[in-house]
């Protein structure tokens, strides 16, 4: 039995694909959204900075309040 969830186990990702960059939340995970996120390229898209969207809301609005 150990065997057999261990086998069905290896299928799974183990880590996510995309974390946001500035509070490490899960975005992406298995080719399933689970925060919404953006992309940002930075330096002519040689870095990708990623941010989910609380974080992207937050450095926006920041300098108002």
């Amino acid at each position: 039995m150990a065997e057999q969830q261990r086998f069905k186990m290896g299928y799974f990702r183990t880590e996510p694909q995309i974390v946001c960059d500035k509070c490490k939340k899960v975005c992406l995970w298995n080719d399933k959204i689970v925060n919404r996120y953006m992309t940002i390229p930075i330096l002519d898209h040689t870095v990708i900075f990623h941010q989910c969207m609380e974080c992207y809301w937050y450095a926006g609005t920041r300098e108002f309040f």
